[in-house]
Protein backbone atom coordinates (compact mmCIF):
# COMPACT_ATOMS: atom_id res chain seq x y z
CA UNK A 1 0.00 0.00 0.00
CA UNK A 2 1.34 3.45 -0.90
CA UNK A 3 0.94 6.53 1.27
CA UNK A 4 -1.75 7.86 -1.11
CA UNK A 5 -3.88 4.75 -0.46
CA UNK A 6 -3.74 5.01 3.33
CA UNK A 7 -6.86 6.49 4.87
CA UNK A 8 -7.07 7.72 8.43
CA UNK A 9 -9.59 6.26 10.83
CA UNK A 10 -11.30 9.66 11.04
CA UNK A 11 -11.64 9.89 7.23
CA UNK A 12 -12.91 6.31 7.04
CA UNK A 13 -15.42 7.04 9.79
CA UNK A 14 -16.72 10.10 7.92
CA UNK A 15 -16.97 8.22 4.61
CA UNK A 16 -18.78 5.27 6.14
CA UNK A 17 -21.14 7.57 8.05
CA UNK A 18 -21.95 9.58 4.89
CA UNK A 19 -22.47 6.38 2.88
CA UNK A 20 -24.86 4.95 5.46
CA UNK A 21 -26.70 8.27 5.70
CA UNK A 22 -27.25 8.14 1.92
CA UNK A 23 -28.44 4.54 2.16
CA UNK A 24 -30.84 5.46 4.99
CA UNK A 25 -32.29 8.28 2.92
CA UNK A 26 -32.73 6.08 -0.15
CA UNK A 27 -34.35 3.26 1.85
CA UNK A 28 -36.72 5.63 3.66
CA UNK A 29 -37.66 7.37 0.41
CA UNK A 30 -38.31 4.01 -1.23
CA UNK A 31 -40.43 2.79 1.72
CA UNK A 32 -42.72 5.81 1.86
CA UNK A 33 -42.95 6.65 -1.83
CA UNK A 34 -45.13 3.65 -2.62
CA UNK A 35 -47.67 4.53 0.05
CA UNK A 36 -47.68 8.26 -0.67
CA UNK A 37 -48.20 7.70 -4.39
CA UNK A 38 -51.43 5.71 -3.92
CA UNK A 39 -54.81 7.40 -4.27
CA UNK A 40 -57.15 7.22 -1.31
CA UNK A 41 -59.71 4.43 -1.64
CA UNK A 42 -62.28 6.28 0.51
CA UNK A 43 -63.79 9.68 -0.34
CA UNK A 44 -61.64 12.56 0.90
CA UNK A 45 -63.29 15.46 2.73
CA UNK A 46 -61.67 18.88 2.56
CA UNK A 47 -60.35 19.86 6.02
CA UNK A 48 -61.22 23.53 5.34
CA UNK A 49 -64.83 23.25 4.10
CA UNK A 50 -65.72 19.53 4.45
CA UNK A 51 -66.69 19.29 0.75
CA UNK A 52 -65.71 16.24 -1.22
CA UNK A 53 -62.27 16.39 -2.81
CA UNK A 54 -61.00 14.89 -6.01
CA UNK A 55 -57.42 13.81 -6.73
CA UNK A 56 -55.71 16.71 -8.47
CA UNK A 57 -52.17 15.53 -9.18
CA UNK A 58 -49.11 13.88 -7.75
CA UNK A 59 -46.76 16.52 -6.36
CA UNK A 60 -43.24 16.17 -5.03
CA UNK A 61 -42.40 17.51 -1.58
CA UNK A 62 -39.13 17.51 0.30
CA UNK A 63 -39.07 16.53 3.99
CA UNK A 64 -36.41 16.56 6.65
CA UNK A 65 -36.28 13.26 8.55
CA UNK A 66 -33.91 11.79 11.11
CA UNK A 67 -32.34 9.99 8.13
CA UNK A 68 -31.81 13.25 6.24
CA UNK A 69 -33.76 15.03 3.53
CA UNK A 70 -36.03 12.94 1.33
CA UNK A 71 -38.39 13.63 -1.57
CA UNK A 72 -41.84 12.08 -1.73
CA UNK A 73 -44.36 12.13 -4.56
CA UNK A 74 -47.81 12.19 -3.01
CA UNK A 75 -51.34 12.96 -4.10
CA UNK A 76 -52.72 16.46 -3.69
CA UNK A 77 -56.51 16.74 -3.47
CA UNK A 78 -58.75 19.68 -4.35
CA UNK A 79 -62.36 20.54 -3.48
CA UNK A 80 -64.85 22.67 -5.47
CA UNK A 81 -63.82 25.73 -3.41
CA UNK A 82 -60.23 25.32 -4.65
CA UNK A 83 -58.71 24.28 -1.31
CA UNK A 84 -55.77 21.98 -1.85
CA UNK A 85 -54.21 19.59 0.61
CA UNK A 86 -52.09 16.48 0.73
CA UNK A 87 -53.87 13.93 2.90
CA UNK A 88 -50.71 11.83 3.18
CA UNK A 89 -48.88 14.73 4.88
CA UNK A 90 -51.63 14.99 7.51
CA UNK A 91 -51.70 11.24 8.14
CA UNK A 92 -47.95 11.24 8.65
CA UNK A 93 -48.16 14.10 11.20
CA UNK A 94 -45.77 16.21 9.15
CA UNK A 95 -45.06 19.64 10.56
CA UNK A 96 -44.21 21.91 7.66
CA UNK A 97 -41.27 20.18 6.03
CA UNK A 98 -40.23 18.21 9.13
CA UNK A 99 -41.30 14.82 10.42
CA UNK A 100 -42.83 14.63 13.87
CA UNK A 101 -39.69 12.96 15.26
CA UNK A 102 -37.43 15.70 13.86
CA UNK A 103 -39.71 18.34 15.39
CA UNK A 104 -39.46 16.60 18.77
CA UNK A 105 -35.66 16.47 18.56
CA UNK A 106 -35.54 20.14 17.60
CA UNK A 107 -37.72 21.09 20.59
CA UNK A 108 -35.81 18.92 23.05
CA UNK A 109 -32.45 20.34 21.96
CA UNK A 110 -33.80 23.88 22.16
CA UNK A 111 -34.85 23.16 25.75
CA UNK A 112 -31.29 22.24 26.69
CA UNK A 113 -29.20 24.59 24.54
CA UNK A 114 -29.57 28.06 23.13
CA UNK A 115 -30.91 28.19 19.58
CA UNK A 116 -27.51 28.68 17.95
CA UNK A 117 -25.99 25.73 19.82
CA UNK A 118 -29.05 23.59 19.11
CA UNK A 119 -28.87 24.44 15.38
CA UNK A 120 -25.15 23.53 15.38
CA UNK A 121 -25.86 20.21 17.09
CA UNK A 122 -28.69 19.44 14.67
CA UNK A 123 -26.33 20.14 11.76
CA UNK A 124 -23.85 17.62 13.21
CA UNK A 125 -26.72 15.14 13.12
CA UNK A 126 -27.47 15.95 9.46
CA UNK A 127 -30.47 18.22 10.10
CA UNK A 128 -29.90 21.66 8.62
CA UNK A 129 -31.92 24.46 10.23
CA UNK A 130 -31.01 28.05 11.08
CA UNK A 131 -31.23 29.20 14.69
CA UNK A 132 -33.95 31.72 13.74
CA UNK A 133 -36.05 29.03 12.03
CA UNK A 134 -35.47 26.76 15.01
CA UNK A 135 -36.67 29.53 17.34
CA UNK A 136 -39.79 30.10 15.24
CA UNK A 137 -40.66 26.41 14.83
CA UNK A 138 -40.11 25.52 18.49
CA UNK A 139 -42.46 28.34 19.44
CA UNK A 140 -45.11 27.01 17.04
CA UNK A 141 -44.73 23.35 17.97
CA UNK A 142 -43.88 23.26 21.68
CA UNK A 143 -47.47 23.12 22.90
CA UNK A 144 -48.57 20.48 20.38
CA UNK A 145 -45.51 18.33 21.04
CA UNK A 146 -46.04 18.52 24.82
CA UNK A 147 -42.67 20.07 25.60
CA UNK A 148 -42.49 20.45 29.38
CA UNK A 149 -44.00 23.74 30.47
CA UNK A 150 -41.41 24.32 33.19
CA UNK A 151 -38.74 25.10 30.59
CA UNK A 152 -38.44 28.84 30.03
CA UNK A 153 -38.82 29.92 26.42
CA UNK A 154 -35.63 31.42 25.06
CA UNK A 155 -35.69 34.89 23.61
CA UNK A 156 -33.55 36.07 20.73
CA UNK A 157 -31.97 39.43 21.36
CA UNK A 158 -32.60 42.17 18.81
CA UNK A 159 -29.07 41.97 17.39
CA UNK A 160 -29.06 38.16 17.02
CA UNK A 161 -29.79 36.92 13.53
Amino acid sequence: MTSEEIISLEDAEVRVSETFRSLEQMCLELCVSGQAGEKESEPVACPACQESCRPLRIQEKHFTTLCGKISVNRWVYCCEQGHRHALWDTKQKLLDKYTHRVAEVMCRLAMQLDFREAADELLRQGIEVSHTTLHQKVGEWSEDLRVPEQVAIQKLLENER
